[in-house]
């Protein structure tokens, strides 16, 4: 999907904490305050600031999700 295909931006995600942890027919806790966003910061070499992979080696080579 190009940019120029993306109609609208819905949700922005910045999840501090991994939530999906156990059984996943549990279902996630509660989102924790401030996953929701309404900007996010991306840093060159760092990825999103605020993510819960922000600065962690083993994702530095990551790429952003984006779920159409």
């Amino acid at each position: 999907m190009t940019l120029a295909a993306m109609r609208r931006i819905v949700q922005l995600l910045a999840p501090p904490v991994h939530r999906y942890v156990g059984r996943p027919a549990d279902g996630p806790p509660p989102a924790p305050s401030g996953e929701l966003v309404e900007e996010v910061r991306i840093r060159a070499g760092l990825g999103i600031v605020g993510d819960r992979y922000f600065g962690k080696q083993a994702h530095r080579d990551a790429s952003v999700t984006v779920i159409a």
